[in-house]
């Protein structure tokens, strides 16, 4: 999936964003007779970034065309610049567990 924009959450408080997303599932091989599937984690890839602060776990929000987006819980695993408050074209990767929920905006 992909998508232009994207947020980055604390809380009800955002920190920062992202465009240009692509995200996909990072699954793994179950030990059985056959080799079966499972979801194991997700991974998010944007190619420029934002942020207020710096944080440790964030919310994910990745918004579509709709009035929609999906939401869940990440960590980012990129080395960040240190400069905040500011548009850096850099790479950003972020890594969750779970699932992502499907939410209206308002």
């Amino acid at each position: 999936m992909e998508g232009k924009l994207g947020g980055l959450f604390q809380g009800n408080e955002q920190i920062g964003g992202f465009i240009d997303w692509e995200f996909g599932l990072i699954l793994t091989d179950t030990p059985y007779d056959e080799i079966r599937y499972k979801f194991a984690k997700w991974r998010l890839d944007a190619k420029s970034y934002w942020l207020f602060t710096e944080p440790d776990i964030v919310t994910v929000r990745l918004y579509h065309a709709t009035n929609r987006y999906w939401e869940g819980e990440g960590r980012i695993i990129t080395r960040l610049q240190d400069a905040f408050d500011t548009m850096i074209h850099e790479k950003i990767e972020i890594i969750g567990e779970g699932t992502l929920e499907e939410r209206r905006a308002e």
